[in-house]
């Protein structure tokens, strides 16, 4: 059972993998900081089992999205060793496996991993439901969690399309912050705002 941030195994609280997608891959977990990953391969499979952390994925899928060119055996072999040093890198001292995997599909554990992308979209979507007096709070969160394009060096087909999805989502929450800030009478702070967004966001000025 997971609680605040914490997975809970018995008697024992086992702290999760923060990872970040929003301006690059970055795992962290006390004071482990992980930015590289044996393999450029190896980490665009991180990425994307992290961004679709709650869905198990074909096997076949994963080699074809990752190793199109090797042939049939090589691919299988490239995937089980990028899932080796992955389990390797990423243990805990839980007993619960880090990758949830079959002869058929790949998953990470969700009880062990907690995704700065996921994030946003659900302080994004509490806003929708907060109060006036939360909304402002709950927007912060959500804007502080956006450092950049999601896995920027990364370079897959499934990436341009969420990179202009988030981006999309992150310059609306930014307006209805400083919209929200503005109404509060809070026009220095609303100003902060917009200045720090731009740091993400060169081309979006207006």
């Amino acid at each position: 059972m997971k609680q605040f941030g914490v997975y809970w195994t018995g008697m024992q609280s086992v702290q999760p993998w923060r990872i970040q997608l929003l301006g690059g891959l970055r795992a962290e977990r006390d004071n482990q900081v992980l930015t590289h990953f044996c393999t450029q391969h190896t980490a665009a499979l991180l990425g994307y089992l992290a961004f679709h952390l709650h869905q198990a994925h074909p096997r076949e899928f994963l080699i074809d999205m990752l190793w199109r060119d090797a042939d049939p055996a090589s691919g299988r072999h490239n995937l089980n060793m990028a899932l080796s040093f992955l389990r390797k890198l990423l243990k805990t001292e839980s007993d619960a496996p880090v990758i949830l995997a079959t002869h058929q599909t790949v998953q990470l554990n969700p009880d062990l991993f907690v995704v700065d992308m996921q994030q946003f979209a659900a302080l994004l979507q509490q806003a929708e439901t907060d109060s006036e007096t939360e909304r402002i709070a709950t927007l912060f969160r959500a804007v502080q969690l956006y450092h950049g394009e999601l896995l920027r060096g990364f370079y897959q087909d499934w990436i341009l399309p969420q990179v202009v999805r988030l981006e999309e989502l992150f310059i609306r929450a930014v307006h209805r912050l400083i919209r929200v800030l503005e109404q509060d009478d809070q026009r220095e702070q609303a100003l902060i705002v917009g200045l720090d967004a731009l740091t993400h966001i060169p081309l979006h000025e207006s």
